[in-house]
C-alpha cells in the first residue's frame, strides 16, 4: 500500500469526483464542481488546516480530507474507488482511522478527533443509530503499567 499526505490542489483534479462517487454510492448525491469548490473554500480559510491523505494498493485508489482547528480534528470527506472487497476495507480503515490517528499522536496539542460528521445523513438513512463516544490511546509503556497494575 502506498500512502501519502497532498495539498487539496494536487489532487483536485481526481480526488473531486471520486468523493462526489463515494458519496453517491452511499445515497448523498453531490457534483464533483461542488466537492471541489467546497474543499479549495476550505483550503483559503486561514483558521483551518485542510489536509488530505492519500492511498493506493492493488489498483484501488482513496482520498480523505482532514479538517484541523486548533486542537481538533475532523475526518471530512472520503472518496474510494473499486468495488466492495476485502482490500478495499483495508484502504478505507487505513484511511478513515489510521492516517488520522497517526497523524495526531505525531501532532501535539491534538486531543479531539471527530470521525465522519458528513456521513451522519447517509448513515442514518440506512439505520445508524448515533452515540457519543470517548476513548483514548495509550502508549506501550502505560499500557503494560496498567497490565501489570491489575486496573
Amino acid at each position: 500500500m502506498t500512502v501519502g499526505k497532498a495539498s487539496w490542489k494536487e489532487v483536485d483534479p481526481w480526488a473531486s469526483e471520486l468523493i462526489a462517487r463515494h458519496s453517491a454510492a452511499k445515497g448523498q448525491e453531490v457534483w464533483p464542481e461542488f466537492v471541489s469548490d467546497r474543499l479549495s473554500n476550505w483550503q483559503e480559510n486561514p483558521d483551518i488546516d485542510l489536509m488530505v491523505f492519500t492511498a493506493e494498493a492493488d489498483g484501488l485508489r482513496g482520498v480523505q480530507t482532514i479538517l484541523r482547528w486548533g486542537n481538533e480534528l475532523e475526518v471530512y470527506e472520503i472518496g474510494l474507488s473499486g468495488e466492495e472487497s476485502d482490500k478495499r476495507l483495508a484502504l478505507y480503515l487505513n484511511l478513515l482511522f489510521h492516517m488520522p490517528i497517526q497523524y495526531a499522536l505525531g501532532h501535539q496539542g491534538i486531543d479531539h478527533i471527530r470521525l465522519g460528521s458528513r456521513s451522519e445523513t447517509p448513515k442514518s438513512r440506512r439505520g445508524a443509530e448515533f452515540k457519543e463516544l470517548h476513548g483514548g490511546i495509550l502508549s506501550r509503556a502505560e499500557t503494560r503499567r496498567l497490565a501489570r497494575s491489575g486496573s
